[in-house]
């Protein structure tokens, strides 16, 4: 957060970010066409104009042709066929989000309390998705044999047989971290 102490002017601070890149601009009293981006008609997506996707239209000398909308006292926005986001060349992680509660048949605010009522920090939220945290060590070990090119391949190899037949197992130490 800015904090102006002083004369204060009536001017304004914007920050763009492309949401391909994540490449981010901040400006006072410049729009995003200032920084060489541009956004789709079908959605808003706002993206670096080295994004753009060109569909297959010429124009009359035969070069590559975008379609731009123009709209009165507003910044020129682009075809929505140009937008990579649009045209589902990039999917963005609300995308995914969006596509995963809809495939699981949830809703956002369900998930959100649902994640409030499991975990008190971040931390444990965290812990939570990449199984990390406070938890019991158990060390291995595998009486198998396999025969490959490299310790590499001998590490799959033995790892596949030991997910397929976990009886080969031997609980060997079993300790709190």
């Amino acid at each position: 957060m800015k904090v102006r102490l002083g004369f204060v002017s009536n001017s304004s601070s914007s920050s763009f970010v492309c949401e391909v890149c994540g490449d981010s601009f901040e400006s006072y009293d410049e729009g995003p066409a200032h920084f060489g981006l541009v956004m789709c008609d079908g959605h808003d997506h706002l993206f670096c104009e080295a994004h753009r996707i060109n569909p297959k239209e010429k124009d009359e000398n035969d070069h590559d042709a975008y379609i731009m909308i123009d709209y009165d006292g507003d910044d020129d926005r682009i075809d929505s066929i140009h937008c990579p986001i649009c045209q589902l060349k990039v999917i963005t992680k609300d995308m995914v989000m969006d596509y995963a509660l809809y495939k699981l048949g949830m809703k956002y605010n369900n998930i959100a309390r649902e994640i409030e009522d499991a975990c008190d920090t971040y931390d444990e939220l965290y812990n939570e998705i990449n199984g990390t945290g406070p938890e019991f060590g158990i060390e291995l070990t595998a009486h198998i044999r396999v025969t490959a090119g490299n310790k590499w391949l001998a590490y799959k190899k033995a790892r596949e047989d030991i997910i397929k037949n976990p009886m080969m197992l031997d609980v060997t130490r079993c300790e709190e971290k």
